[in-house]
Formats: structure tokens, C-alpha cells, sequence
């Protein structure tokens, strides 16, 4: 299976984009901010929205939209309501025909 993208590592993203990770999906987590994307592939550790919890080794973080969004077969949105469309509307260049979409 290709990559699910979870937009969104706010502590309910990074906790689905987690959960998935440890049941064996690669998983993307696509951060605003770019210290909490660099907080993870650090210290496996989202310190600012969920500190002290151990993240799945092979969960990956990055604030490069496109990046995270290329080549996934099924893209999770956990963003705030009030810039879903925006995100989405970025994210969507790089999409393939097909991707399913989630909001979550």
C-alpha cells in the first residue's frame, strides 16, 4: 500500500498518524509548524502538542506540504476547520486522480 498522508500534527493528527504507524502503514504527518516536524524526527516526540509521548519509529514528519502529499493513496485532513480549504486546495496540485480524501 502507498503512503497515508495525515495533514495536521496537532495531538489528534499526530495521535491517528501514530495509531496507523504502529499498525504497520507508512505514514506522512504533514506539520504547520515546522518545530514540530522537527521535533519528531528528532526525538520521535511531538513536544508541543503531545509532550511526553513516544512516537512509532517509523512515523515520519515534514512541513513540505507536497512532499508528504505526493504518491499517497489516501490523505487523512485533521486540519482546523477554519483552513481546511486552504490546505486542501495546496495539497490537491499534488494529488493523483483518485487519492481518498479523509477528514478526520
Amino acid at each position: 500500500m502507498s503512503p497515508v498522508a495525515v495533514l495536521g500534527a496537532g495531538s489528534w493528527g499526530t495521535t491517528l498518524a501514530d495509531l496507523l504507524a504502529r499498525k504497520g502503514v507508512d505514514v506522512r504527518l504533514w506539520a504547520y509548524e515546522a518545530a514540530v516536524a522537527e521535533s519528531i524526527g528528532r526525538n520521535q516526540e511531538n513536544e508541543l502538542f503531545l509532550p511526553g509521548r513516544r512516537l512509532a519509529a517509523s512515523l515520519t514528519a515534514s512541513a513540505d506540504l507536497g512532499a508528504v502529499v505526493r504518491g499517497a493513496e489516501v490523505v487523512v485532513s485533521v486540519v482546523p476547520s477554519h483552513v481546511a480549504r486552504q490546505v486542501l486546495a495546496e495539497a490537491a496540485g499534488e494529488m493523483r486522480a483518485g487519492t481518498i480524501v479523509v477528514s478526520a
